[in-house]
């Protein structure tokens, strides 16, 4: 029954001593059920495992830091229980939510993001103080994105701390948390990110900072070069990327709208599967051992380089529009980025993302399917004169 296999997924995830299994459930019950899994069996089993394990098996570093925070204050609060004889706080520190490098995930798709933070009121010194105001009020400063922060925001002050259990955000957005209290300054969070993975046209982005191709300089204002006829394309891009999968591989690639799709493409780098503003240089060449080298089209006329970014193993497979599981890419069946159409072009011009259909399959029925899949970038035109 459920119960038991529950316990059987417990028992592996014990024996395999794995945190980053322990964090991540939903993925741990596919690797623990095989190919043969249901998506009703993995969110079984992923539920099974309460949250407080997820983070304490999970994170265990970090848990034995929280542990040994929890017992230096059970040592404070029994010590100084005369207040009085303590110094006066002059500020508070806020203690943020647990993250991964800043970034915090929904533990579904479409649920609300759990929260849990406080802040510490400090002396002089910077230490830990009991004494304190009657209470602390929190608010979330949105930056981008349509979350709110829902729950209890004022909370009383207690031996000089303040915890704020039970908040949730209502959906993904990047901002910071600001916590103030009569009679101090605020204190802030720093830019965290929070994620449903609907959401995440919200954010995720690929511009266009700088560049140089063929000696003329480019950029998000003038993304525009021209050259001669067949002449090769060499020179470097600067790009910003924001990214928000969790964990997958990340590839950026150039795509030329001309020539033979089958080998006109570039890949130019692995991006992080989680980074807010991650910067980077890479040459215009390709990185993935081909060497290849771009060449401009020998029809004069205006032509298109779409830059993009795709959670698959290899750029050919965001390029031909499949999905890494299917082994091969499929090409020439109309979801090729090199079929991409003018409206397409302008959304990426507009917007910074369009949307491709990505040929792939359903991991329930194995049957071949179609997937809508969003595509942040931007477009470099190619004017061609004699």
């Amino acid at each position: 029954g459920d119960h038991e296999a529950n316990r059987a997924f417990a028992r592996w995830l014990d024996l395999g001593a794995d945190p980053q299994r322990w964090r991540d459930p939903m993925r741990a019950a596919a690797d623990f059920l095989g190919a043969a899994a249901t998506p009703h069996m993995l969110t079984q089993l992923a539920r099974s495992v309460p949250w407080f394990t997820r983070f304490t098996k999970g994170r265990p570093q970090a848990t034995r830091m929280t542990m040994a925070g929890a017992a230096l204050l059970l040592v404070l609060a029994i010590v100084w229980s005369n207040t009085a004889s303590f110094p006066a706080p002059v500020g508070m520190q806020l203690v943020e939510p647990p993250s991964t490098d800043g970034f915090i995930w929904a533990n579904q798709p479409n649920d609300p993001i759990p929260l849990s933070l406080g802040a510490v009121f400090v002396d002089a010194r910077g230490l830990p103080t009991p004494r304190g105001p009657r209470s602390v009020t929190v608010s979330f400063e949105a930056e981008r994105g349509e979350g709110r922060l829902r729950g209890v925001t004022t909370r009383e002050v207690v031996n000089g701390r303040v915890n704020f259990d039970g908040l949730i955000l209502s959906a993904s957005a990047i901002g910071q948390f600001v916590v103030q209290a009569e009679g101090y300054p605020p204190a802030r969070s720093r830019r965290l990110v929070f994620v449903r993975h609907g959401d995440r046209r919200n954010f995720d982005a690929l511009r266009l900072l700088a560049g140089t191709i063929n000696g003329q300089p480019i950029d998000a204002l003038r993304p525009r070069v021209v050259v001669r006829p067949g002449a090769p394309l060499i020179g470097s891009l600067r790009m910003q990327s924001v990214t928000s999968v969790g964990t997958a591989a990340l590839l950026a690639g150039a795509v030329a709208l001309w020539g033979d799709r089958r080998t006109n493409f570039l890949t130019l780098r692995a991006l992080p599967p989680h980074g807010l503003d991650f910067e980077s240089s890479v040459e215009l060449e390709d990185q993935s051992g081909s060497f290849r080298v771009l060449r401009a089209p020998m029809v004069p006329g205006v032509y298109h380089l779409v830059v993009v970014y795709a959670s698959e193993t290899e750029f050919r497979f965001a390029a031909s529009g499949t999905n890494w599981v299917l082994a091969e890419p499929q090409w020439n069946d109309g979801n090729d980025i090199a079929d991409f159409t003018p409206t397409q072009i302008d959304e990426i011009r507009t917007t910074g993302r369009t949307f491709q259909m990505v040929r792939t399959r359903n991991p329930t029925s194995r049957q071949l399917a179609n997937d809508l899949h969003e595509r942040p970038g931007f477009v470099i035109d190619v004017v061609v004169e004699p």
